[in-house]
């Protein structure tokens, strides 16, 4: 039996409950998933990820996820090696092997107390001026670091609501 889409991104709590159930023979296979605590913060820059319906691990295809996805990607390990025809490993062969590789971390120079800063005082313009759209930037004039980034309309790569998203 097969759930489909249906038994897909299950929350924990989700996974509890049919846990519950006691079903016999149910299985689980665990995904990854990218988790941005900023939620809406530099959402524009940071970017978003989507679920790649050939392998159903998570792409970059936005912002900072797309162009470093090659570095924030896990990649799987392999073993190869010969075996009988019955599938059996033959003994003194040599195994080849590639290790996993978990993704690598991307450390970003904002400033997470500017960034509030910077957004409340662009919500006051939005009330205030209702414009179209907004584009807020902090940098550092020294070393050209950028501090807080923003736009508005923003969204939330957790939701994945985006809006005006072109």
């Amino acid at each position: 039996m097969e759930f489909g889409t249906k038994g897909k991104k299950l929350s924990y709590q989700q996974k509890q409950a049919i846990d519950k159930l006691h079903l016999p023979g149910l299985g689980y296979l665990k995904g990854s998933k990218r988790y941005y605590p900023g939620q809406s913060e530099a959402a524009y820059t940071i970017g978003f990820t989507q679920t790649n319906p050939n392998n159903d691990r998570k792409t970059g295809v936005f912002g900072v996820e797309q162009s470093l996805n090659k570095y924030l990607s896990e990649q799987d390990g392999t073993v190869r090696f010969y075996t009988s025809s019955g599938g059996v490993p033959i003994p003194d062969e040599e195994k080849h092997m590639t290790a996993t590789h978990p993704g690598d971390n991307v450390y970003l120079t904002l400033d997470s107390r500017i960034q509030t800063v910077m957004d409340e005082a662009m919500t006051k313009v939005e009330q205030d001026y209702k414009p179209k759209q907004m584009i807020g930037i902090v940098a550092d004039p020294k070393t050209g670091q950028i501090l807080a980034l923003e736009s508005s309309p923003d969204f939330n790569p957790n939701k994945g609501n985006i809006k005006n998203f072109q």
